[in-house]
């Protein structure tokens, strides 16, 4: 019985401090949000098609950035370009998120959302005049919307204020928050074999990283959906 006891006091201090680990290395990474207020901010009086082409350009960097978090020998402009240049594997938005995604980085929902996103970008890249209510674009949109998550409900209480609407750059924002947050946590996860729910509960003792993205997240919709 001592025996036991003991293999399972050994198994949870290995426990917590893979746990601990993990919070400490997503700790070290050098990670900026403070330009996305800005953004958002520039783009709420534009038209969808400006937004979605902005943030598109937007995500597509920050997912280059935090893909390169998790490689080796990046050091120089050539070994980047050689990964992420015109010719290189991950040249563009949609190879990125499909490694990613296999590796474990992304989940399917939201794999499935950048999806969605990545032929939004195609229809307003391509076509000067598009509308909201055409099948396709709808479709798209509807894949996107995060209103059943019951985020926007939250981000009103939060924010105290009655107009608060959420819009079509509402669900761009959280679109883009999200897929930050699992690219910086999932990554952990899967290098320390933990569930990642563990390294983000309870909140109080999440990164402080994660408190950041979280806090410029509701700010930035805030920015989104508040009428002017």
């Amino acid at each position: 019985m001592l025996t036991a006891n003991a293999g399972l006091e050994t198994a949870k201090i290995i426990f917590k401090f893979q746990v601990a680990s993990a919070r400490r290395r997503i700790e070290q990474i050098d990670f900026d949000t403070s330009e996305i207020d800005e953004i958002i901010n520039n783009l709420r009086q534009d038209p969808p098609a400006n937004q979605v082409l902005a943030l598109y350009s937007y995500l597509n960097n920050k997912i280059q950035t935090i893909l390169s978090f998790q490689m080796r020998h990046l050091e120089t402009e050539t070994a980047r370009s050689q990964i992420f240049g015109p010719f290189g594997p991950l040249s563009n938005f949609s190879s990125r998120v499909l490694v990613a995604y296999h590796l474990g980085w992304l989940s399917n929902r939201q794999r499935l959302r950048l999806d969605a996103f990545r032929k939004l970008h195609s229809v307003f890249a391509q076509r000067v005049k598009v509308s909201l209510a055409e099948d396709h674009v709808a479709n798209q949109l509807n894949i996107i919307d995060y209103g059943p998550t019951g985020i926007f409900e939250r981000t009103r209480e939060s924010a105290g204020d009655p107009s608060f609407s959420p819009n079509v750059l509402c669900n761009l924002t959280v679109l883009t928050f999200h897929t930050l947050h699992e690219l910086i946590v999932l990554p952990i996860a899967v290098s320390y074999h933990l569930d990642p729910r563990l390294i983000v509960t309870p909140r109080q003792r999440q990164p402080t990283l994660l408190e950041r993205v979280e806090n410029a997240l509701i700010r930035a919709l805030v920015i989104a959906g508040t009428v002017q």
